[in-house]
């Protein structure tokens, strides 16, 4: 997952759609507590919705290069390092 605060920018997009996501539930509970639930339904699947639409990549493609391995034996007496 990306971090959300990752600049100013990102947070403040984080604190607007935070407040855009809780308001409605809110008003709608002072309303009527089933009107509150349903619209926390509704608005918790548009969001997912909107992350896993967003979040989508391609699997990961294993590196090609060769690993640099030292196979030379130490020698006598020496220390390991």
């Amino acid at each position: 997952m990306r971090n959300p605060l990752e600049n100013e920018e990102t947070a403040f997009r984080f604190v607007l759609g935070t407040i855009a996501y809780l308001a409605p539930i809110v008003v709608a509970s002072w309303i009527a507590t089933w009107l509150g639930v349903i619209v926390f339904v509704i608005a918790t699947a548009v969001v997912v919705a909107l992350f896993r639409r967003g979040t989508r990549s391609s699997p990961a493609e294993p590196p090609t290069g060769r690993a640099e391995v030292d196979d030379t034996p130490p020698e006598p007496g020496g220390r390991l390092d």
